[in-house]
């Protein structure tokens, strides 16, 4: 997308910025225009920076970097920002306080993928501009394990059941999304990604009990 834009000369290129602060340039210039007709699920108008929340801003920030990669879900082609707008939903609307008016786990639930998928942003990035607090929480959900993909997803259970329970809280709702998704578009694969999920949820025991139960029916449901 952003690529594009450049192409038309839509936006000019910020050659002195670094990517991270290219990132912000980005989100700044869409800051300028009415692009509310075209992004069905925004609920808010920028009137500047200062106007805006935590959240927003984390909105914000997440939709510009999975749109500079024009990064997409793999099984529908939409823009991959509707993944975590998904995952602030099913928190606000199902988990229980305080989780679901917690403006440092809707933050994070919106970064939740950003360092993992956007090779420009680190950990740092997420820091300097939403605090160590909500950094911590995206690190914690960050996948940085090597190896096989079950030498990975072991390790990675292991690290997120020692996970804050603010982050296991937005996990159940990753999960959630994921699983739903996976399980009706790509039966193959479902049967791993649940036995995964499943495992999971044996060691992954905090955070918001309510999502817990939600993603622990899912797997009752799909192993009947």
């Amino acid at each position: 997308l952003r690529d594009s834009l450049l192409q038309k000369k839509t936006i000019s290129q910020p050659w002195y910025l670094t990517p991270q602060m290219e990132i912000f340039a980005f989100v700044g210039w869409f800051s300028l225009i009415n692009y509310s007709t075209w992004i069905p699920h925004l609920s808010f108008s920028f009137m500047g920076v200062n106007t805006m929340t935590i959240v927003d801003k984390a909105y914000a920030f997440a939709f510009a970097a999975h749109a500079a990669m024009d990064q997409r879900r793999k099984y529908t082609g939409e823009l991959y920002i509707e993944h975590p707008c998904r995952v602030v939903e099913i928190i606000k609307n199902h988990a229980s306080i305080p989780y679901a008016y917690d403006y440092g786990v809707l933050a994070a639930a919106y970064l939740h993928d950003v360092v993992e998928d956007v090779p420009n942003i680190d950990i740092g990035t997420i820091d300097v501009f939403f605090g160590v607090t909500i950094g911590s929480i995206v690190w914690s959900l960050t996948d940085t394990e090597k190896g096989s993909r079950a030498v990975r997803k072991r390790a990675a259970a292991d690290r997120l059941a020692k996970a804050p329970e603010s982050a296991q809280t937005i996990k159940y709702a990753d999960i959630e999304d994921n699983a739903l998704s996976i399980i009706a578009n790509d039966p193959k694969f479902a049967k791993v990604y649940m036995r995964e999920v499943r495992y999971l949820l044996s060691v992954m025991t905090g955070g918001c009990p309510i999502l817990r139960q939600r993603c622990l029916n899912i797997v009752s449901d799909y192993y009947k």
